[in-house]
């Protein structure tokens, strides 16, 4: 008995060592097969059950690092070409990752400052073309000024009020022409 047990406990010994061996090496895998190895000499062991459960967890964290970090590079290349929206999603999968981590929360906070923005671009844009259509020039002009203060070089909205000026510079000339003829047939 003494025998086998000396034996389990060479076994054991072996196992443990090149559990922390590997470990030390960062061949996680091969450490838990080591201290599961330990695990049949001596059923139980506090020492191997426990550094089983820390190297799983240190497996997650590194497995949840290296999705958090392509996650990040994927949504900072969409956030650098512009496409907000494309970089929203994975800019929020990492900040559920790591919660604590600032960059994807920044990000993630200009992404909704520019969307709301681009939304009231579109939305002053919008309204000042039904105006338009509906040949409300004053009104649909001040519209469009409110969206250039958004986008100060926008060509539409440039041409835009480059077009209402036009409609009411012709407008001021036909009242002025209109006001003369009056005067003339007045006096006559």
């Amino acid at each position: 008995q003494q025998v086998a047990d000396a034996e389990k406990q060479k076994n054991y010994d072996e196992s443990v060592f090149q559990a922390e061996l590997m470990f030390q090496m960062q061949f996680y895998d091969k450490a838990i097969f080591f201290y599961e190895n330990a695990l049949t000499y001596k059923p139980g062991d506090s020492l191997a059950i426990t550094k089983i459960a820390e190297i799983k967890s240190l497996m997650e964290e590194l497995a949840n690092r290296t999705l958090y970090e392509r996650l990040i590079d994927e949504a900072d290349k969409s956030y650098n070409r512009k496409k907000y929206e494309e970089a929203l999603n994975p800019y929020q999968q990492a900040s559920g990752i790591f919660p604590d981590e600032e960059w994807p929360r920044k990000q993630i906070e200009n992404i909704n400052n520019i969307l709301s923005t681009e939304k009231n671009f579109n939305d002053l844009k919008g309204r000042a073309d039904i105006v338009f259509d509906e040949q409300k020039y004053p009104e649909s002009k001040e519209l469009y000024e409110k969206a250039l203060a958004i986008h100060s070089n926008d060509k539409y909205v440039l041409g835009r009020i480059a077009e209402i000026n036009g409609i009411l510079g012709r407008i001021e000339q036909l009242e002025n022409q209109y006001n003369e003829l009056i005067g003339t047939a007045d006096r006559l």
